[in-house]
């Protein structure tokens, strides 16, 4: 897929999730939801987009930013878990790893290689 085509492709989904995250929540913290959502997907590839319909890419930000804001200042905050509808309002079939921390440069890379030397 070319940059553009890609690009076109990935704002098209980034425009069906935020729909799905209009309405979850009100004032600042819809504000809040809606700033988060836009900086999560940037980082998201189109083909990994590609993945989830928007319902639940929607869901995956909402139980995400749920997440972090219990996150105490200066403490990391771990979650493994293999995501149900029921207990995070998507699902997946693979194990996920969610790490909110500090500013760590590295640390995504060092999980990463960790993960991957347990043959994961």
């Amino acid at each position: 897929m070319s940059a553009p085509a890609a690009a076109f492709a990935a704002s098209i989904g980034h425009t069906a999730i935020l729909e799905h995250l209009q309405g979850r929540s009100a004032g600042a913290r819809q504000k809040e939801t809606l700033a988060f959502a836009e900086e999560f997907l940037a980082g998201v590839s189109p083909e990994d987009l590609g993945q989830c319909d928007a319902k639940t890419w929607a869901a995956v930000i909402v139980d995400l930013l749920d997440f972090m804001r219990t996150r105490q200042a200066g403490k990391a905050k771990v979650r493994v878990c293999n995501p149900t509808v029921s207990e995070n309002g998507w699902e997946s079939g693979h194990t996920v790893i969610q790490i909110v921390n500090d500013d760590m440069p590295f640390l995504v890379d060092s999980v990463g290689m960790a993960v991957a030397a347990h043959g994961a």
